[in-house]
């Protein structure tokens, strides 16, 4: 192999490394693979209504990591008949407010007014003036100021947020019914200073809490869905995609947002939600009010038959994760870089989870430009796979294991413990299939521990 070869090894594995190394859910559309348990296109489907009398909503359920942010952005493309706003509200909070611990105290009310905040921008900076005017604006900070019981009568700012919002220097991604492909924005230093300058927190304690039915949240409702409806009327219908909800962990937030509190289903647009997993039968956001409830699940490529994880040769999770692959290769170039085998053991102790799969090959790449070699070969992925089982080892107690090895051995494999069961599931130590019914196993990576504890 001379030097020139050489060179354009490297590159290839560097190349397919950095379309490995999207962040979640910004995957380029040519790279999304479709996936046989996907509800996708059932929930395409219900927001392709050309009249919505009931505007739908919808929560998508499934574990982190299992590609829901990728279909999410895949559906916000799709529906160009309608007028969409993406938003990620983690990202949101994280990246323009600086707080990520938000997620687990920001208040229904408080993502209301964010998601009303973000469809002005988009819709005066695409429709104009003339059809979204100024006072929906004054409404939503006037309902800000009840709700958060704000007396000084200074304004906001919040027009220029909204022009700075419209103009792409934001986390959000708003997608107008134009036929032009989304785009996920980056934060720039005008939403920053603007942020800054407004006098608006989110994700903290304004006073008592205030109740579903409350004068203030009714108020914020109001104007709300009055941005929605003047949208609605002289556009087009407004569907709104919440992402990153399935970040929060903490059990009350999840109980006082999904549960407790019926505002998202009352927003006058149709809406899909992203939330954590829950266990059919096991409440949480599985009782959301007013919502009808999808799931996501991890890639089924563990025998559902057997007490250990075995592949199911050429079944439809390793399909789909073959295709994740060979799409991403073929995007750079790269042919015949893992063999089939190995791609095979990849899926497998990735438990199904997009999210581990993509790593596992972001490491593979990295070792092979290190490497230097055009075919990876058994011990290379020996490697990368016995630091991938070492870090899904790490936090596991013994009463953890004996409910993993409990669930393993269980011929129908069914969740037991349910507090310690949510925590498993949470930090993707347990994973749940979706194929031929719901069912739950172990981590593939655990199957080494699982084993020897039970010689």
């Amino acid at each position: 192999m001379n030097g020139a070869e050489d060179i354009t090894v490297q590159q290839r594995w560097l190349n397919f490394q950095a379309v490995c190394a999207v962040e979640a859910g910004a995957v380029a559309p040519e790279l999304v693979v479709a996936r046989s348990y996907s509800p996708y296109d059932v929930i395409r489907r219900e927001l392709r209504i050309p009249q919505m009398v009931q505007p739908p909503k919808i929560l998508l359920s499934g574990l982190m990591g299992s590609g829901k942010s990728t279909e999410l952005l895949k559906l916000a493309r799709d529906l160009s008949d309608k007028f969409v706003v993406y938003m990620d509200i983690d990202r949101v909070l994280t990246k323009v407010f600086g707080d990520a611990e938000a997620i687990n105290r920001i208040e229904s009310w408080e993502i209301a007014f964010l998601l009303g905040i973000q469809t002005f921008a988009n819709a005066q900076s695409s429709l104009g003036t003339e059809v979204v005017a100024d006072d929906l604006l004054e409404d939503l900070e006037q309902a800000w100021k009840k709700a958060t019981r704000t007396e000084d009568p200074a304004p906001l700012r919040l027009l220029p947020l909204a022009k700075a919002l419209a103009n792409g220097a934001s986390v959000l991604m708003a997608v107008s019914a134009a036929p032009v492909a989304a785009t996920v924005m980056t934060v720039g230093t005008q939403v920053a200073e603007a942020i800054a300058t407004l006098g608006v927190k989110v994700g903290l304690k304004h006073g008592e809490r205030l109740g579903a039915q409350s004068e203030e949240v009714t108020t914020m409702l109001r104007a709300v869905n009055r941005v929605f409806n003047v949208i609605a009327t002289k556009h087009k219908q407004v569907v709104v995609i919440l992402d990153g909800l399935d970040r929060v962990q903490n059990d009350e937030r999840i109980k006082t947002l999904f549960v407790e509190s019926d505002l998202m289903a009352k927003l006058d647009a149709a809406v899909v939600l992203c939330a954590p997993f829950a266990p059919h039968g096991h409440g949480g956001v599985a009782a959301i009010r007013g919502f009808r409830v999808h799931r996501l699940l991890c890639e089924p490529v563990v025998d559902p038959k057997t007490i250990s994880p075995t592949i199911i040769a050429n079944s439809t999770g390793i399909n789909v994760l073959r295709n994740v692959y060979l799409t991403r290769a073929k995007s750079v170039g790269l042919n015949g870089g893992i063999p089939d085998s190995l791609l095979d053991r990849l899926a497998l102790n990735s438990g199904g989870r997009l999210r581990d799969f993509v790593k596992l090959l972001n490491e593979i790449a990295s070792e092979a430009y290190h490497a230097n070699v055009k075919v990876v070969d058994e011990d290379l992925v020996d490697r990368v796979l016995t630091a991938h089982r070492k870090n899904v080892e790490e936090s596991l107690f013994k009463e953890d294991y004996e409910l993993l090895g409990k669930i393993m051995l269980d011929p129908l494999h069914e969740l037991l413990d349910r507090d310690r069961a949510a925590g498993l599931l949470r930090d993707q130590k347990l994973m749940v299939y979706p194929n031929e019914s719901e069912w739950f196993f172990p981590h593939p990576m655990l199957s080494r521990k699982l084993s020897q504890r039970q010689l």
